[in-house]
């Protein structure tokens, strides 16, 4: 009985995401495991203080959190539990199904982050209890000990790394630089380099040039790189929105079960007969018939199978309705309601984030791509967003100081990278990329990578090629 007044006046998800950190990372388990070994008490649930201990016993015996043998142990277990609590525990298990292999892209740091605020936060309820306990009983010399003794839980202190003795742990850093949580495939990759978290990264174009395709190209990619991505559309309707997305995935045209087929124009580069390592731009004829209800069916349990633990939830709000507080605030609420911890963030776009106060409209733009920068940093997520830049932008390539509003925008980024398209691009059916700022490599603006593309079945992305080895485009 105890349990289900619990049930009815604890908010548990806070629980269930430390209790699913203990099960499936080593690192997360081995960084609560000092602050909850000698007082599971702090946990409200009798669940999570079962489960938990479970947990530290196995990593105590074994040093690694128990992942798929906390199935193991929960048999062994589920004898002595009351019929309540088993089944709870039952059914957070069956839902960790998707997260035992996650380890690798697990969002560690931010999972350790919550779980020592959430046991600090009982700590203090704990200790206010207490102190007045100690008040109403008029010993005061107790409270203030109480008091005295109380210790903020915190992460151990960040340790000095010799740079030439701890070698294994200098090339641990340098291979995660190298690999990143994503890395475009080919030419484009090479040109932008791999995205990691904590980086902020922006796609700069003019209107109606495709920023929004792009940010879906990539929040699909990382996704099905096993990642679970938030995007927030500030432009679209949400029947846009999933357009778009199923366009995308499915590579199909935008128009929904109609019978009617059209004969699509696809570019691809194909190798010179006599140049090596050069390309001409040739083009095959498809059909599309649009989205059909089966093909969505279909193509979803696919990504989901592929995908593995990926997940993109979207949500569309009005343009200039939500401020980055009100963001922050709008993904705690689905991290602790549902247990989704991100690791990716895309906004479409940053430059019609709501403002945060009022002043001039240029320091408000700053201070939202600021506010940026320090979530991807404090929630250990690669943020992507997109700028804006100036009409004339329309005619010719973007420089640095074409960004709309203002250019303080590249002091923020750890990459942003410029779409470029005149007529003749237009023709052909490619975009132009080239990096305007990057914090990692050296870079120049006339480094460009051309790229095949088409936006009418949602494709801003099909293959790249240097500009320099694509043949027929210099001859145009």
């Amino acid at each position: 009985m105890a349990l289900k007044i619990i049930r009815k006046t604890v908010n548990t998800d806070s629980e269930k995401i430390l209790v699913t950190g203990l099960i499936t990372s080593d690192k997360f388990i081995k960084s609560v495991e000092p602050h909850l070994k000698s007082n599971l008490t702090l946990l409200k649930t009798s669940y999570a203080r079962m489960v938990s201990s479970w947990c530290l016993d196995f990593y105590n015996k074994y040093k690694v959190a128990p992942k798929k043998n906390i199935q193991q142990i929960y048999e062994d277990k589920k004898l002595e539990l009351e019929e309540d609590t088993l089944e709870i525990i039952s059914e957070l298990l069956a839902g960790l199904s998707k997260n035992y292999e996650r380890e690798k892209n697990f969002n560690e740091e931010y999972a350790i982050d919550q779980a020592l605020n959430y046991l600090n936060l009982n700590d203090l309820e704990r200790l206010e209890n207490e102190i007045r306990e100690a008040r109403h009983k008029n010993q005061i010399e107790k409270a203030k000990g109480l008091i005295e003794k109380y210790k903020k839980i915190e992460k151990p202190t960040q340790e000095f790394i010799d740079a030439f003795e701890d070698i294994d742990k200098v090339i641990e850093y340098i291979n995660h630089e190298v690999e990143g949580i994503y890395t475009f495939p080919g030419v484009l990759g090479e040109l932008l380099g791999p995205f990691d978290r904590g980086n902020l990264i922006a796609v700069a174009a003019p209107a109606k040039r495709g920023k929004t395709f792009w940010l879906i190209e990539l929040a699909i990619r990382l996704c099905m790189a096993s990642l679970r991505v938030f995007y927030f559309s500030l432009e679209m309707t949400e029947k846009e929105m999933f357009i778009r997305i199923q366009q995308n995935v499915l590579g199909e045209l935008k128009y929904l079960n109609r019978s009617k087929v059209d004969e699509i124009k696809i570019p691809y580069f194909e190798e010179d007969e006599e140049k090596e390592g050069k390309f001409n731009i040739k083009y095959r004829e498809v059909e599309k018939e649009g989205l059909t209800n089966t093909k969505i069916r279909k193509k979803a349990k696919h990504i989901i199978t592929l995908s593995r633990s990926g997940r993109l939830r979207a949500c569309c709000v009005p343009n200039s309705s939500m401020g980055v507080e009100q963001i922050y605030d709008a993904m705690q609420t689905e991290i602790i309601k549902n247990n989704f911890i991100p690791d990716v963030v895309v906004i479409d776009y940053a430059d019609i984030i709501k403002p945060s106060f009022k002043t001039e409209h240029r320091n408000q733009i700053d201070h939202t791509w600021r506010y940026l920068r320090r979530m991807a940093g404090e929630m250990h997520c690669l943020f992507i967003t997109a700028s804006h830049c100036n009409k004339k932008t329309l005619e010719k390539d973007i420089k640095q100081g074409d960004l709309s509003e203002d250019s303080r925008k590249l002091n923020h980024v750890s990459l942003m990278w410029a779409l470029n398209q005149n007529e003749k691009d237009r023709e052909l059916g490619v975009m132009r990329a080239s990096v305007l700022a990057s914090r990692f490599d050296d870079f120049y603006l006339g480094r460009e990578a051309i790229i095949t593309q088409n936006l009418a079945i949602g494709k801003p992305f099909l293959d790249s090629r240097w500009k320099s080895d694509v043949l027929n485009y210099r001859k145009k």
